[in-house]
């Protein structure tokens, strides 16, 4: 996969990072892995548990940095990649200008310029530390004869960055969640920042928000979605939604969310520290939106938003979405022609174009089955 190998070019930088000696990229010893993986699982309990470790300065501690560089950066980076992925081929008329706010150690910028063609990349986070290993990453793996980023740093408080110059390419990476956790405008405060960086998009300019795959952080992402599209003009969604109408109907219950996952076979060291901490990882999941000032034209499309749901009548079922409600596709467990169409392999988030299903239930409400004149044409998320 492609993906793994732009990451692998930079676990060696980000071992020699958390070793503090350039030179120091071996595998990990087994008192590292031993070392690192302890506090993996404290850091994964404290940041998907209680989350009593989001917005906390924990890359100060050894053990938390050693988990952040070697897991979830490796994570971080591999969301990035699917989520641009998903964009398909969008057309720039010069290297971008990329703005990374709340960047960390910038998993999420590396991405973005392992993707397009970058002139200048600027780095924003309230942490001197991130702010300190990301411009040590770009200096070693994106600094050479043929090419060149200018690279600029700036400590700020997130929440009120006030962006002054026009960017291509703006990303926010599990950021927006950990800003003003716990208050009851959350949503608010976080869809007016998010306006204020829609606001500086060039005219083929992309915004891209992503964010942990959890029930309340996609909800609140999915909140922001609605927010921006209702009050900013002209702005429209790339991805993942197959049509940019509001509201999104996941948020019309208390309960559903959206959020995309990728089959990944984890590199080394990410596979051994998911192994030695209990931690299952043969994918990557997050919830993402990407935005443009360009509509995108796409047809009737809709996109799988659930897992394979067998019910006791023996049918397997899929949600949908079209953008505006979910809808539910089924067919017989062992239904040959259901087999012939793809549909026994839909994964979360393949995009669908439907010819000829069967309706159940009304159009009102509508529900579809896979009859024997149904067509399926699969576009593969991953």
């Amino acid at each position: 996969m492609s993906q793994n190998f732009e990451l692998c070019r930079h676990l060696p930088t980000l071992l020699s990072l958390w070793r503090g000696n350039k030179k120091a990229t071996a595998p990990l010893s087994q008192r590292e892995l031993d070392g690192v993986s302890s506090s993996l699982l404290a850091l994964q309990r404290g940041l998907t548990g209680e989350r009593q470790l989001v917005g906390a300065s924990y890359m100060e501690k050894r053990g938390y940095l050693g988990a952040y560089l070697l897991y979830y950066w490796p994570v971080s980076y591999m969301q990035l990649s699917f989520a641009l992925q998903s964009l398909g081929q969008p057309q720039f008329s010069r290297p971008l200008r990329v703005l990374d706010l709340g960047c960390g150690p910038a998993p999420a910028a590396a991405a973005v310029c392992d993707c397009f063609p970058v002139a200048t990349v600027q780095l924003v986070d309230s942490s001197p530390k991130a702010l300190q290993l990301a411009r040590e990453l770009f200096a070693t793996d994106f600094q050479s004869d043929n090419r060149q980023i200018d690279v600029q740093t700036e400590v700020c408080n997130i929440k009120t960055y006030n962006p002054a110059e026009t960017y291509d390419f703006i990303v926010m990476s599990h950021a927006l969640n950990e800003l003003w956790a716990g208050e009851a405008e959350q949503q608010a405060h976080c869809t007016e920042l998010a306006a204020r960086l829609a606001s500086v998009l060039s005219p083929e300019g992309i915004l891209l928000l992503v964010e942990p795959a959890l029930q309340e952080t996609s909800r609140l992402l999915l909140g922001i979605r609605d927010g921006l599209l209702s009050s900013q003009k002209g702005l429209h969604i790339l991805s993942p939604c197959p049509a940019g109408a509001t509201p999104c109907p996941a948020l019309n219950s208390g309960t559903q969310s959206c959020h995309a996952e990728a089959t990944w076979e984890p590199v080394e060291p990410v596979a051994s520290l998911a192994q030695q901490a209990g931690l299952e990882r043969k994918s990557v999941k997050m919830s993402f939106c990407a935005f443009s000032r360009r509509e995108r034209q796409e047809g009737n499309k809709l996109r799988v938003v659930s897992d394979a749901m067998l019910n006791k009548a023996g049918r397997l079922r899929y949600l949908l979405c079209d953008g505006k409600r979910r809808i539910a596709l089924s067919a017989k467990k062992e239904d040959t022609h259901a087999k012939s169409t793809g549909f026994f392999s839909l994964k979360r988030y393949d995009m669908l174009e439907l010819r000829n299903p069967e309706l159940r239930g009304d159009r009102e409400a509508p529900a579809y089955a896979v009859g024997k004149d149904t067509g399926l044409a699969i576009t593969r998320f991953s």
